[in-house]
């Protein structure tokens, strides 16, 4: 097993869209709403913001199957299956940003990401201009080295990204870079 830590910072605004269910006021508009509980889409823990696990978990799997990494020997085998499998990131990453440091924005988007064909409204989300932070990633298989950890968390944070209106789905939101990763092998 490989344990690594990885520093990450921002290269373009993050703006986070954690779901909630805050009940709507009597009479309360859609826009006064979202204005309204734009806080509540931030993941907090003891008033401090952080980049959920499966935030990033989810930008290694999908920049895995865009990027097809070949396996050296293996044929046309690809680290996909074993970045989606045998690696696992448990903590959150905090970002040391309280709530009251990020800025509001207005989005023109989609009303139901997850149906294209469906309208368009606007839609307020916290944006961070500027974050920096470290992840620590958990590999069972011997076969993600630390090249290939590097190789798709540096792929990931340019065409995958993180958070709402992140590239791989068309916005230009989440990007980040990586500063620099160590590595430390766990013997079990």
């Amino acid at each position: 097993m490989r344990k690594f830590n990885a520093h990450l910072e921002s290269v373009t605004p993050y703006g986070q869209g954690r779901y909630h269910d805050t009940p709507k006021l009597p009479r309360e508009l859609h826009d006064a709403y979202e204005e309204r509980t734009y806080l509540h889409k931030l993941h907090v823990s003891l008033n401090e913001i952080y980049i959920p696990p499966m935030a990033i978990k989810k930008c290694l799997e999908e920049t895995a199957q865009y990027i097809k990494m070949p396996i050296p020997g293996r044929g046309k085998e690809t680290y996909t299956k074993n970045i989606r499998q045998a690696v696992l990131i448990n903590e959150p990453c905090m970002l040391g940003i309280a709530p009251a440091e990020v800025r509001l924005q207005k989005v023109f988007t989609l009303s139901q990401p997850a149906k294209p064909q469906g309208g368009r409204v606007w839609k307020y989300f916290p944006v961070i201009d500027q974050w920096a932070g470290v992840i620590t990633i958990l590999s069972l298989d011997e076969i993600v080295t630390e090249y290939v950890m590097r190789r798709h968390l540096e792929m990931g944070g340019l065409i995958t990204g993180i958070g709402v209106w992140r590239p791989n789905r068309g916005g230009s939101w989440g990007k980040f870079r990586l500063t620099s990763l160590t590595e430390e092998e766990i013997v079990l």
